[in-house]
């Protein structure tokens, strides 16, 4: 009997402490992201832009889950695929006018962070790692040679959604008690067909506590 009244008081003891600590945060970010895609598409991306919001519930002083929405566009390079078309068909570059073909990723993404203190700095530095949902689309390419659409050679795009597994790590930088920046880096590797695909993210944002 004893033992079960340590046991519940214990418990009780933890869980005053948790719901204590517990706290949301919430805010947006911005950034870019370099692409990492399979041949034959990575050589026709690069950089893309990148920007969301996110959700965060303080479980601890230093453990986090986080809520990432997320939404990144890589445009394609129009002129190496100018190339590649005036190569294939013997005619000059010049004379192409080629668009579209941009490539767009929404995801949702649920993070597990983990920081490390650093006594009497504002700067938190942390890790992550989560899983999520990728929702992929490419626009159509569409191709005007000499100023004559071409339709019969659109080059079609698609869409598709796939499982998706991040990794990083950032800093935050506590501005004020409910106010705090941070500076993220992180891996995003999605489960596409045949070759995986990849890019590289580096945001920064901001949060306010609730």
């Amino acid at each position: 009997m004893k033992k079960t009244l340590v046991v519940i008081c214990a418990w009780l003891a933890l869980s005053s402490v948790a719901s204590a600590q517990l706290s949301f945060d919430g805010g947006a970010h911005v950034g870019m992201a370099i692409s990492s895609f399979p041949k034959p598409l990575k050589d026709y991306y690069g950089t893309g832009l990148l920007f969301g919001g996110h959700g965060e519930l303080n479980i601890m002083k230093y453990v986090s889950v986080r809520l990432n929405l997320d939404y990144v566009s890589f445009s394609s390079d129009k002129d190496k695929i100018k190339g590649v078309l005036a190569t294939q068909y013997g005619v000059q570059a010049s004379d192409i006018v080629f668009d579209g073909l941009a490539t767009k990723d929404f995801s949702v993404f649920i993070d597990g962070l983990g920081k490390i203190p650093i006594q009497g700095s504002p700067i938190t530095p942390y890790g992550l790692v989560g899983l999520g949902l990728n929702f992929l689309s490419a626009s159509d390419g569409t191709i005007t040679y000499q100023g004559t659409a071409q339709p019969q050679l659109t080059i079609k795009g698609d869409s598709s959604t796939k499982f998706g597994l991040d990794f990083g790590a950032g800093s935050e930088f506590r501005v004020a008690s409910k106010v705090k920046l941070f500076l993220e880096f992180k891996y995003v590797l999605i489960f596409t067909e045949n070759e995986s695909t990849s890019y590289m993210p580096i945001v920064v944002g901001g949060s306010f506590g609730i």
